[in-house]
């Protein structure tokens, strides 16, 4: 058995189609590498997830579940409504659970985020959590976006994070302190939770002559 993610995507290019299928790294870069291929017209989106104990039999069983909605049975593409791929994989996740241990690996951070940035964080988020996993610490972001849920999952690329093979409580709990310390620069290099166009007010902000970061390095020095 291996923990890992089955994922629903859709492409705009092809809306009454959607992709089931599995990865052992995180939804968001299998939804790059599918994207990045040739003949692909536009770039899939992760509509919805779930962390399971066994990604093969659960993708066996979600596959099996569509199976006559499938056109190909050589490729992950099945005719079914997003919604109502979402809501069985939500049925059939619950029959994986993952290990005792790992739902200590997940803590809510948007209440501390709207905290700290109520004018930069993007209001179409409602959902944000760290997920910590033995080797990685990743970003689990939900936004409500014309009329759907779409979740992404961004690698945390942060360095004094602990993604130790025993995640405990303690683990998460330091985690989520030490992205409690960020500031807003430090936000905009390793995610994408404020718009575009403040990320780039802040950056100016910050790298700009006499800026933040000029501020900042000279304070470092002393």
């Amino acid at each position: 058995m291996t923990n890992g993610f089955i994922y629903v995507l859709l492409n705009p290019s092809i809306p009454n189609m959607v992709k089931i299928g599995q990865t052992k790294t995180t939804s968001e870069k299998r939804a790059r590498a599918i994207s990045s291929a040739t003949g692909v017209p536009t770039d899939f989106i992760v509509l919805y997830d779930a962390l399971v104990s066994d990604v093969e039999k659960a993708e066996e069983e979600i596959h099996t579940h569509f199976s006559g909605y499938r056109p190909n049975k050589r490729r992950e593409f099945f005719n079914v409504p997003p919604k109502l791929a979402i809501r069985a994989l939500i049925d059939i996740a619950h029959k994986y659970p993952i290990a005792p241990v790992l739902p200590t690996t997940i803590d809510d951070v948007l209440p501390m985020l709207k905290s700290r940035f109520p004018k930069f964080l993007d209001p179409n988020i409602f959902s944000a959590r760290i997920i910590t996993i033995p080797g990685a610490c990743y970003l689990k972001v939900g936004r409500m976006l014309n009329g759907l849920e779409e979740y992404s999952e961004e690698e945390l690329p942060l360095d004094g994070l602990k993604t130790p093979e025993t995640i405990t409580p303690e683990v998460v709990e330091y985690n989520a302190k030490l992205l409690g310390t960020l500031n807003d620069y430090d936000w905009i290099m390793i995610s994408n939770i404020f718009p575009q166009n403040i990320a780039v007010e802040i950056a100016k902000e910050w790298e700009g002559p006499g800026g933040k970061l000029e501020i900042w390095n000279k304070n470092k020095e002393k």
